[in-house]
C-alpha cells in the first residue's frame, strides 16, 4: 500500500508540473528522536544518516536538479566533544561508502560548500576527490553544508568584494545583487525553490541566508530519521500549490 501511495504521489507532482528545482533540507531532531527512542543520542545521528539515500532517490524521481543537506553547521562544532567526533566519524564513513559509488553512477553530482579545512586532511581530500570525480554529472547536484554558517558565509562574500575593490578590479559602485551572488558559494546554482525542516521546529537557523530570498518554506514535525519517501514528496506537492510572487502582486 506504501509504494502504490508513492508512485500515486510520484505521478500527480510529475502530472501538475511546476516541480522545485532546487530543495534545501534542514535536517532537524536526531538527538530528540534518539531520546523518545531511548536510544544514545550516536543512534540518532546513525538512523538519519542513512534516511539521505531514501530523500535523494525520492528527488530524482520526480527531476529535482539539486538538493542541498544542511549536513554540519559551524555551531556543531561546539557540541560535546564526543558528539562532535561521532558525527565527523559519520561524515567519513559517508564519504568512504560504496554508497559514493552509487551515486556516481546515478549520474549525481557532489558538492561541499561552508569551512571544510576545519576538518582532517583526509576528509578535505575526499571531498575534493569525490568532486572532481563527479564534477560532469547531470542528473542532481547533491550540496552537502559542512562546518557550514550562513552568516560567515556573507562575511566571507564581504571580503572577497573588499579586496576587490582594494586590488582596483572593482569600484564601489559596480557592487550590486549580481556581484554579491558571484561571490557566495552557490554561485553557478539556482537558489533553493523550497526549504523543508523535520523536527518540528520554525526557524532557519543559519541556514542559505543569501539565498532563501524567496524560497517557500514548509515544517513538519516528524524527526529526520522518520521522515520517508512520501513526507518527502507531501511537502513538494504542498509547494506545486503555491503561487510564488517574488514580491509583487
Amino acid at each position: 500500500m506504501t509504494k502504490q501511495k508513492e508512485q500515486t504521489l510520484i505521478n500527480d507532482i510529475k502530472l501538475k508540473g511546476n516541480i522545485p528545482s532546487h530543495v534545501a533540507i534542514i535536517m532537524d531532531g536526531n538527538r530528540r528522536w534518539a531520546r523518545q527512542q531511548g536510544l544514545d543520542i550516536q543512534d540518532g545521528h546513525i538512523k538519519g544518516a542513512l534516511k539521505i539515500e531514501e530523500i535523494i532517490d525520492a528527488a530524482m524521481e520526480i527531476n529535482v536538479k539539486m538538493l542541498t543537506l544542511y549536513a554540519f553547521s559551524s555551531e556543531n562544532w561546539n557540541r560535546n566533544k564526543i558528539e562532535v567526533e561521532y558525527l565527523i566519524s559519520i561524515l567519513k564513513e559517508y564519504l568512504d561508502s560504496e554508497y559514493i559509488n552509487k551515486l556516481i553512477f546515478k549520474n549525481v553530482k557532489l558538492l561541499a560548500i561552508g569551512d571544510i579545512n576545519k576538518f582532517d586532511n583526509n576528509i578535505v581530500e575526499r571531498i575534493k576527490e569525490i568532486e572532481k570525480k563527479t564534477c560532469n554529472n547531470t542528473d542532481l547536484t547533491l550540496c552537502l553544508t559542512l562546518s557550514y554558517s550562513g552568516r560567515e558565509e556573507i562575511i566571507r562574500m564581504v571580503r572577497l568584494i573588499s579586496e576587490q575593490v582594494k586590488s582596483g578590479l572593482l569600484n564601489i559602485e559596480e557592487i550590486n545583487e549580481n556581484v554579491v551572488n558571484q561571490n557566495m558559494y552557490l554561485n553557478q546554482y539556482t537558489h533553493p525553490d523550497l526549504i523543508i525542516r523535520s523536527g518540528g521546529e520554525k526557524r532557519i537557523s543559519n541556514f542559505l541566508l543569501w539565498y532563501i530570498a524567496y524560497s517557500e518554506l514548509y515544517f513538519t514535525d516528524k524527526m529526520w530519521p522518520d521522515l520517508n519517501k512520501i513526507d518527502f514528496l507531501t511537502a513538494i506537492a504542498d509547494y506545486q500549490l503555491r503561487e510564488r510572487r517574488y514580491g509583487s502582486i
